[in-house]
């Protein structure tokens, strides 16, 4: 396998990962409005401590949406820059890695946000629907 074949899969998988985090964070928030304004919530009772799962999912969104800030500025950015200096867009750069390094904090950030929240939420849950309190 070719190291460019890996960097391509890489890719594609980050590419998935990212879509995945953003409709589990999206689906966070819902899951929290429904228990919080919900008539029904099938034995779940509003808690505050439900409030640290909503801070992590929207904390999630904020690095996602910064994460591609992020990478659009330094690549636009990139761009106009070696444009301008050699006049052709088909001239070979070297690209540093090190450019690169706050997207990778983004996009892990948000993946450990939405998992830690996630894991949050299903504790929450599960202590709700089979806590079974001892009668004394």
């Amino acid at each position: 396998m070719k190291i460019s074949e890996i960097k391509s899969d890489y890719y594609e998988a980050t590419s998935k990962l990212s879509d995945v985090v953003r409709q589990l964070n999206f689906a966070g928030v819902a899951i929290y409005w429904l228990i919080r304004v919900g008539k029904e919530t099938g034995g779940i009772n509003y808690s505050p401590s439900l409030r640290w799962p909503l801070a992590l999912f929207v904390t999630s969104l904020a690095f996602d949406l910064f994460q591609y800030f992020y990478k659009s500025l330094i690549l636009g950015a990139s761009n106009t820059f070696y444009y301008c200096k050699y006049k052709s867009a088909e001239k070979e750069i070297h690209w540093s890695g090190k450019r690169n390094w706050l997207t990778n904090f983004f996009f892990w950030g948000k993946v450990i946000f939405v998992v830690t929240a996630y894991l949050l939420l299903l504790k929450l849950i599960w202590q709700q629907l089979f806590y079974d309190p001892v009668v004394t």
